[in-house]
């Protein structure tokens, strides 16, 4: 603290509290040595709150939005906690074999042969693909037109196929028992045929639900499953494209043309919520994890409305955006997913994403950098003891000489020990690889501090 005659507010909202220099003071001896303590050392306090509560309490008065959006993140941000990641495989089956308890209620029920379980309906999978992507299944030997002919026709094509022909009994008023179904519903009136790849109307009625088999979100097929689900009785895969007498170009963009999709506000409001409860990081988190499985309509627009909220945590470095595009980048990745899948270079590019990551790049690919600002300070040297100037001779060694014969080593002792090698190294190598796994935070600093690129493996 500094000695001050007035209060003042700094443009955080930090107040900077008034503290007289008297010239009088009080001597403490703090670690073996004397210390003077004046106003300076003084914590501004209330007496009555003091002794009311009879604890340690203060009270500062927020008069800035930061301030209070702080405390309320504070607030409510409970607990530390922390993400732990295991390579272990878990084998769910073994363990339930080799750790399966029977009781002695289930062991008699087993013995009398009684059912542990019913089914009250039976489920028809019904396949969807986009034209010409349909799986192909074959036995061993068999003939590839025997293949041909016999994957040709899945169950959706003659869906199709069927809906034609209920369509011109329709227009001819022949229509009889028959009926317009979606796709889901067509399994309660007719059964699959298996010999004859065809759909054939059911005799008597069966408890039978329709299943469209789930394929991964935001694909074509995705939207393509959409619309099976909501048109009735379509004739073709450009049936459903069309809408309107507008042949749409792909499905998503026909069933948004449907008014089936909504809008993005549902993670608009998320998000903002968020903003206001959480920190930058976990918003982050949140806005990764909105890319991934909820595929909003304009990710770009929520980027723009809340990269502020994103960004905070360095709200004073003027990349402040490209970091948080990284950051988000990086969680991304966890789930095998990159910020390239949902947005174009150009997008990215309008937030300088260009400049902090080369897209598509390998960590382990030759990195180069300017040395020009990497400057070795040799009285660091002068302050090493025996032992360690012998460890610092032998890795510098190492590094000038590509003959040198031991060339892996392992470094080990007080804090800032492990930062002059990297250091020192720098001068005479292009690269240096800090393979980190304690202090991560030390060497990151570290290599800010030297404009060196970090390299984790």
């Amino acid at each position: 603290m500094q000695a001050r005659d007035t209060t003042e507010v700094d443009g955080d909202g930090h107040v900077l509290y008034r503290r007289r220099n008297q010239g009088r003071y009080i001597e403490k001896r703090v670690r073996g040595q004397i210390v003077r303590l004046d106003n300076r050392w003084v914590v501004p306090y209330n007496p009555y709150l003091i002794g009311r509560f009879n604890c340690h309490i203060n009270v500062e008065i927020c008069s800035f939005v930061k301030t209070v959006k702080y405390l309320h993140k504070y607030i409510f941000k409970g607990p530390d906690r922390g993400v732990v990641e295991t390579d272990e495989v878990v084998d769910e089956i073994k363990d339930f074999l080799e750790g399966r308890y029977v009781a002695a209620q289930e062991a008699c029920w087993r013995l009398f042969g009684f059912e542990t379980n019913n089914k009250s309906h039976n489920i028809c999978r019904l396949p969807v693909h986009l034209p010409g992507q349909q799986y192909v299944t074959f036995k061993e030997g068999t003939t590839l037109h025997s293949v041909i002919d016999q994957n040709a026709e899945t169950k959706l094509i003659k869906f199709f196929e069927l809906n034609c022909h209920i369509r011109a009994l329709i227009a001819s008023g022949n229509q009889g028992n028959h009926m317009l179904l979606r796709y889901m519903d067509l399994p309660l009136y007719y059964k699959w045929d298996v010999k004859n790849n065809m759909w054939k109307r059911r005799v008597r009625k069966i408890k039978v639900f329709g299943r469209i088999n789930m394929v991964p979100i935001g694909t074509e097929v995705f939207y393509l499953r959409l619309l099976l689900t909501h048109v009735e009785a379509p004739t073709s895969f450009e049936d459903l494209l069309c809408f309107h007498d507008i042949v749409h170009p792909t499905y998503k963009a026909a069933y948004i043309a449907r008014g089936l999709l909504q809008d993005d506000s549902e993670w608009e409001n998320c998000l903002q919520e968020a903003t206001v409860i959480a920190l930058p990081k976990q918003v982050r988190r949140l806005f990764a994890t909105l890319l991934v499985f909820r595929q909003p309509l304009d990710p770009l627009s929520l980027l723009k409305t809340h990269l502020d909220a994103m960004s905070d945590d360095w709200r004073n470095d003027q990349n402040c955006y490209c970091k948080a595009i990284l950051s988000i980048e990086e969680y991304l990745s966890s789930s095998d997913k990159h910020l390239i899948d949902f947005f174009n270079i150009e997008e990215l590019n309008e937030f300088g994403y260009s400049n902090i990551v080369d897209v598509g790049g390998d960590s382990n690919d030759n990195i180069d950098f300017d040395n020009q600002n990497i400057t070795f300070l040799e009285e660091d040297v002068g302050r090493l003891n025996e032992e360690q100037y012998i460890v610092f001779n032998a890795v510098t060694t190492a590094v000038l000489n590509s003959d040198f014969p031991d060339r892996l080593f392992f470094l080990d002792g007080p804090g800032g020990t492990g930062m002059m090698m990297p250091k020192k190294s720098t001068e005479k190598s292009p690269i240096v690889y800090l393979v980190m796994y304690i202090n991560v935070l030390v060497l990151i600093l570290f290599t800010r501090m030297m404009n060196m690129p970090i390299i984790t493996q």
